[in-house]
């Protein structure tokens, strides 16, 4: 059983799902997650560069302190990463599952 919450988020996604197949739903569904995948690297990209200028910094004034905390600031940007690409991974599961749930007879 899919929760109603993602069959809802698919129907925003594709407003009439009986008008597409399966397959065309699956690859509008993954078109919308790869860009979001793409704007939430890009976001994330730019608090790296900002951090590895932070590092480069503290790096040239030979702050062991700063240089530590600018390694932890990046090790955080790249975990939260992660988790964010993982969470779009699993909504598209969780809305190509709904999809199959409503293409169903």
């Amino acid at each position: 059983m899919v929760d109603s919450t993602v069959v809802a988020e698919v129907k925003t996604l594709i407003p009439d799902p009986g008008s597409v197949s399966l397959e065309e739903g699956t690859q509008i569904l993954r078109a919308k997650a790869l860009a979001e995948f793409a704007a939430t690297t890009k976001s994330l990209e730019t608090e790296i560069q900002e951090a590895d200028q932070r590092f480069l910094q503290a790096q040239s004034a030979h702050s062991e302190t700063a240089q530590q905390a600018a390694r932890k600031e990046l090790e955080q940007i790249r975990a939260r990463q992660a988790e964010k690409l993982k969470q779009i991974a699993s909504r598209l599961q969780d809305q190509i599952a709904a999809l199959e749930q409503m293409k169903k007879p």
